[in-house]
């Protein structure tokens, strides 16, 4: 039977479920659910892989009769081999063959609900629980909770991948199988909560659990990865220095790894050449073997770093500073070039904010974009109790947001280009392909996309350089060692290794204010196949500045070689970028204008029937409206023109009720009982009109039940439906549900209202009266 490489997994909800982020809103929620990057409910790939496992396992014990035999190696070959507490290993586990990301709503239903953020709010809501004594059966004592939970009725899709050349039928059929056992998933899910069915769109469930029982005995043999043979790039040195620019956009949150601070993992806001160097090469493995270009420096990447107005960002030069008090790069306000500008006497300067700032254009400060990082936390589950193990188990991971764009370039010499061009002509339009990158890649981190400009163009680094003056800025870290061959952070080393490489004698400059910005970074490397931890890499960090001396002349094509090439070790990986002489740094900050920002708006768009999100989305609208309505119809209530705008006259309080019960014949659902309350509504509104008494109806009231558009003239609809429907038609179709449920609203917050005004009036008399007395 055929099996595909890639399948999307179809979760349908059948009640509110709960993914807990581990965080509340003090004094309000205790608990809120997970939302993606526009804000709503998802399942994350971690949950998803471990209750499929669960599923999986179920599957495979029942083949192996109970015990551990074929199938659940099988189970290990899909989800990777599990390392108990406490076990020691001579070889590390083996990783997963099969990758789950994370499932979401519908795309048409992502965009319709990520622009509006009511919709977004609606598409949760807050539930009351307790603890009940065991001993008593009653609700404890001080142990009132609310929870937020996602509404059922909601379908979720996740985009899953084998890993490997070929998917085996048993791998397949096992999780077809495993899917199908899958009843409940997140939180409360015992005692009702998150209730599902689980499938594999497009594959036929029967056919696969048909195949399962006739190959119980004999599953077949477990793949093993082959190598990919391909040529080598060999003999290609040599030629000028060729750019391709790539773009990367985020399409799940990406944690590259940055060290440990207590439970916290932390992250890079920037994706370095080192973790891209290994997709580039899998890419175009089957065009040529790229590993000799990239160990002789024929092929080098730079870091991958936020789009800053349209250009891959920099970092922030360290030179930069601010006056204390003003906000800096951020609106363009009080920086100041310490190379240049001298602080004034009567302020003191600050560090200026890092982040990344964009390109340089005369006059005018570059754009400036601040470290974004997301925060998410996790726990580890056990297998026996099916609960999150305690404190040890809780760890919290730092991330680049979803949806960050984030660009670079790969430099290529023109031999190498050639190599690759004889093999495949368009060999660059294999770099446009989905890739996976930091940790966690094979769940819910790590999705990206990758996309070049076009084909390689030659790239020449042209410095215009002074032959007195050198300014140097660190577009990325640079690794250099001293004479002991030790990792240095000095500028003196700095300039010594230069200096060789431009032929020049380079000294640290002698000037006001300042010609040193210099800080020292260190990040930690991990060697992924033998699973063990590689030496710190310690140098001089990205954004330092240094003005040098220069002794000798410069040869403006040993200057453009290392601009394009970069200086120091490890320079395939992204390290030693460097800029020479940049107007940022040679001319003040002072007399720069701010930058202007074009911010765009985020299209909209509207869920049509028919899409698989439309009846969801008409679910949450419905909750939005209602939301709104009934906060309209207290704004009305709050002030007495409203409630003369509604009731009209004084209403006693046995007519007040009277009209609240007629109003309330209106709430029911369009068809023939609304028509049959509608006319119910004005029969009565007639015979109490020819009754001799003193109670009328007030007009108000009639003209409430009459017209359809009255009570939306009332609550100011226009102002706000547009802003909380997502569906096409939704505005008309919600007014005519609602319209009986907004009317009895609308009458009873008014009837109260009033009421609560004669009473708040007769406690006045009374004390004013016994004041007197």
């Amino acid at each position: 039977m055929e099996t595909p490489k890639t399948f999307s997994l179809s979760i349908d909800m059948l009640s509110d479920w709960h993914i807990g982020s581990g965080a509340g809103r003090p004094g309000d929620v205790d608990r809120l659910v997970r939302r993606d990057a526009d804000g709503l409910p998802y399942l994350p790939g971690k949950t998803l892989a471990g209750i499929l496992r669960d599923g999986c396992e179920l599957v495979a014990s029942g083949l192996d009769d109970g015990a551990r035999g074929a199938w659940a190696g099988w189970v290990d070959f899909l989800f990777g081999q599990q390392v108990q507490e406490g076990e020691v290993r001579d070889l590390p586990p083996a990783p997963a063959a099969l990758s789950i990301r994370s499932a979401h709503y519908p795309a048409s239903l992502l965009a319709a609900l990520g622009s509006k953020p009511a919709l977004c709010a609606a598409a949760t809501f807050v539930k009351a629980g307790v603890k009940i004594d065991r001993r008593s059966g009653r609700a404890q004592d001080d142990f009132l909770r609310f929870e937020e939970v996602a509404r059922c009725g909601s379908q979720l899709s996740a985009e899953c991948e084998f890993l490997t050349d070929a998917v085996p039928p048993a791998a397949f059929a096992l999780l077809v199988a495993g899917a199908s056992m899958v009843e409940r998933v997140g939180g409360k899910r015992r005692r009702g909560a998150g209730r599902c069915t689980m499938s594999i769109s497009g594959a036929d469930a029967s056919k696969w659990i048909s195949w399962l029982s006739n190959h119980v005995a004999d599953p077949g043999a477990l793949p093993q990865r082959a190598p990919v043979s391909a040529p080598e790039v060999q003999n290609a040195r040599g030629g000028e220095w060729l750019s391709l620019d790539f773009e990367i956009e985020a399409l799940s949150p990406l944690a590259i790894a940055n060290g440990t601070i207590g439970n916290v993992l932390e992250s890079l806001d920037f994706v370095p050449g080192t973790h891209l160097l290994g997709a580039v090469s899998r890419l175009l493995r089957p065009v040529a073997d790229i590993s000799s270009a990239i160990g002789g420096g024929e092929l080098l990447l730079s870091d991958a770093t936020p789009v800053v107005a349209g250009d891959a960002g920099r970092p922030v030069p360290l030179a930069f500073a601010r006056l204390k008090g003003e906000p800096g790069l951020s609106s363009g306000k009080g920086v100041l070039n310490r190379f240049v500008d001298s602080a004034p006497t009567d302020s003191q300067l600050a560090k200026e904010a890092g982040g990344w700032i964009g390109a340089t254009t005369a006059g005018i400060l570059p754009a400036h974009c601040p470290a974004s990082l997301g925060t998410e936390s996790h726990n580890s589950v056990s297998d026996d109790s099916q609960r999150p193990i305690g404190a040890a188990g809780l760890y919290t991971l730092r991330s680049i947001p979803s949806g960050t764009k984030l660009a670079g370039k790969v430099l290529v010499r023109k031999g190498v280009v050639d190599v690759l061009s004889s093999a495949d002509t368009r060999w660059w339009e294999r770099l446009n392909a989905r890739i996976s990158l930091g940790t966690g890649k094979k769940g819910e981190y790590g999705s990206a996309s990758m996309h070049v400009a076009g084909a390689p163009v030659a790239t020449s680094g042209a410095v215009a350089g002074s032959n007195d003056l050198l300014t140097v800025w660190l577009l990325s870290d640079l690794l250099v060692r001293n004479d002991l061959l030790r990792p240095s952070s000095s500028p003196l080393d700095l300039a010594r290794v230069l200096g060789q490489e431009l032929g020049v004698t380079l000294t640290l400059a002698a000037r006001e204010p300042t010609t040193v910005a210099a800080s020292a970074t260190r990040r930690e490397s991990w060697q992924a196949r033998w699973s063990l931890p590689r030496p710190s890499l310690a140098g001089l960090r990205a954004g330092t500045c240094i003005a040098f001396e220069v002794s000798g002349k410069l040869d403006p094509k040993r200057l453009a070689e290392v601009s394009v090439a970069g200086l120091g070790e490890r320079r395939a990986e992204g390290f030693g970028r460097i800029a020479f002489d940049d107007p940022l740094l040679v001319e003040s900050a002072a007399s720069r204008t701010p930058g202007s920002a074009n911010p765009s708006s985020a299209p909209t768009s509207v869920v049509a029937e028919g899409d698989p999100g439309f009846e969801f989305a008409r679910i949450v609208e419905l909750a939005a409206w209602r939301q709104v309505i009934a906060r309209k119809c207290l704004e009305v209530a709050s002030s007495k023109v409203g409630v003369a705008e509604v009731l009209g006259g004084p209403l006693g309080s046995s007519q007040a009720s009277v009209l609240l019960s007629a109003v309330s014949w209106l709430d029911v659902a369009p068809g023939p009982l609304r028509r049959e309350a509608e006319n119910q509504f004005q029969q009565w509104c007639a015979h109490v009109e020819s009754k001799s008494g003193s109670f009328k109806v007030p007009r108000q009231i009639v003209a409430l039940g009459q017209s359809s558009e009255r009570v939306w003239e009332v609550l100011q609809a226009q102002s706000w439906a547009a802003e909380i429907t997502a569906t096409t038609g939704g505005e008309s179709e919600l007014m005519d549900v609602l319209w009986g449920e907004a009317v009895r609203a609308l009458v009873d917050a008014c009837v109260r209202a009033r009421k609560r005004g004669e009473g708040a009036a007769s406690t006045r008399a009374l004390v004013s009266e016994g004041s007197e007395v």
